[in-house]
């Protein structure tokens, strides 16, 4: 009897380890209620990756860039009002081209440092000019919805012209800058978590010594009760 209750109990505790070992080492964490949270980048996606469209706000989801800014800014979302357009990553150096008009300015392939970037190349796995739907079938991509295979707004002004603000191309993995008035789809996120409570995690050899410790003290316990 007390065998089987320690098997459980080492059972039980093998299992919470994996978990939480899990979540830590996880780029991607679905949050429930429409919300998946990067804790790489420390912030929080919509799930609907162009809710624009499926809320009924925009056909087809496609807005100007200031029409973007203003639907992120005023969105509403499980309770959440501090929604905002995605980053993009002008001094990125990862990028496979430099502006011309100015030099601080990357642009191209490979800029993961723009936060959809890094999703498209180091959560999705994709390389230069696949599409983000080659990733249809990965883990962490099917826990989005209705991701679009063309581009979105980033929230980031492109400096050297007050006509143009930077872009995000999905269907090739390109980080460019596309005129204000122009229309395409925008993808909203939040700073931090959205877990009402986050633990911190401990490392898994302090876990590990943990859980040793738990299961040495029950059976010494079981011993002298024997």
């Amino acid at each position: 009897m007390k065998s089987a209750f320690l098997r459980i109990l080492s059972v039980s505790i093998i299992l919470s380890i994996s978990t939480v070992i899990s979540e830590a080492n996880a780029g991607l964490i679905d949050r429930g209620n429409g919300l998946i949270y990067d804790n790489v980048q420390d912030i929080t996606w919509l799930q609907d990756a162009n809710f624009a469209k499926t809320s009924g706000y925009a056909y087809e989801g496609e807005m100007s860039w200031f029409e973007s800014l203003k639907w992120a800014d005023e969105l509403i979302y499980a309770g959440y009002d501090d929604w905002r357009l995605f980053d993009a990553a002008p001094e990125d150096t990862n990028c496979s081209e430099i502006s011309a008009f100015h030099d601080d300015t990357q642009y191209g392939y490979n800029c993961t440092t723009n936060e959809l970037g890094h999703l498209f190349y180091n959560e999705f796995g994709l390389t230069k000019e696949q599409s983000i739907l080659d990733a249809r079938g990965d883990t962490e991509f099917d826990l989005f919805v209705n991701v679009v295979d063309y581009a979105y707004w980033t929230g980031t002004d492109y400096n050297p012209t007050s006509a143009y603000a930077m872009l995000f191309a999905t269907s090739g993995g390109y980080q460019s800058f596309y005129r204000k008035h122009r229309r395409t789809t925008a993808w909203a996120v939040r700073d931090g978590d959205v877990a009402t409570v986050v633990a911190k995690v401990p490392e898994p050899t302090s876990i590990g010594f943990f859980a040793l410790g738990l299961v040495c003290l029950v059976s010494r316990r079981c011993k002298k009760q024997a």
